[in-house]
């Protein structure tokens, strides 16, 4: 017991990975000298300004149509009819997990199980990282290219400084930029973002966009976040466990 209160883990995992990783990248990005724009550009918007109102109306139409068609389901099918039984079936996964990737894993597989995209990324003294990414083969293929320095500013340096959540729309943030281009991938308006703590510091976050339980919708606070959050609280705890027994 004393070994494990003594023990001065550094929590921006992984260690050498993520910061070797962060330094290759931030040194190509540099050599490279790629430029961020302030905005992404809207070329189909500008190339089309007469079609504009009719593409509204038929987006419009199409939405009543699924709606009326097929209602949008009304929790995350790992939720179930029971929030709480959801929570307790992830706890006891997580805790029945051996190494850091079945943590990862199913924390994945949680976020992408009413989500399209997940991402796990991690926090080192000096740069947000990819460890592992689920939903799109380019989630899947370049999260290690992210390297996002903790001083620009993003929904991300956000999460890490308020220690909270954030749910809504992106931001127009150099930070968010890189992420989106490092995974070449187009930024969605509904995305979630999760801090994880341990001992009162954030070293992970969990990342998740495209809301697929409700289509059109922004995600739901009252009904993911708190599921999310005692999600993320035993992730934490585990991965503490774990990291314990080296």
């Amino acid at each position: 017991m004393k070994r494990s209160q003594n023990l001065e883990f550094d929590f921006t995992l992984p260690h050498e990975f993520s910061a070797r990783r962060a330094r290759e990248v931030a040194l190509q990005r540099e050599k490279e000298k790629t430029h961020i724009p302030s905005e992404p550009p809207q070329k189909q918007e500008e190339a089309s300004p007469k079609k504009e109102p009719s593409q509204k109306i038929s987006l419009k139409k199409k939405k009543l149509k699924f709606i009326n068609e097929k209602p949008p389901l009304t929790s995350p099918p790992s939720m179930g009819g029971d929030k709480g039984d959801g929570v307790k079936k992830i706890i006891e996964a997580l805790q029945a997990a051996k190494t850091k990737e079945e943590l990862a894993s199913i924390i994945l597989d949680e976020l992408t199980s009413f989500f399209e995209r997940a991402a796990l990324l991690l926090v080192t003294r000096t740069y947000i990282v990819g460890w592992r990414g689920a939903g799109s083969p380019e989630f899947s293929h370049n999260i290690a290219n992210v390297s996002i320095p903790l001083v620009d500013e993003s929904v991300f340096k956000y999460c890490i400084e308020k220690q909270n959540h954030y749910t809504g729309m992106w931001n127009h943030k150099h930070g968010d930029h890189l992420f989106y281009e490092s995974l070449g991938v187009t930024r969605t308006d509904d995305i979630t973002v999760i801090p994880v703590l341990i001992k009162k510091k954030v070293f992970a976050l969990f990342y998740a966009d495209n809301y697929k339980v409700n289509p059109h919708h922004i995600t739901s606070s009252d009904t993911e976040t708190p599921h999310l959050q005692k999600v993320a609280e035993a992730f934490a705890h585990n991965i503490y466990r774990i990291m314990s027994k080296k």
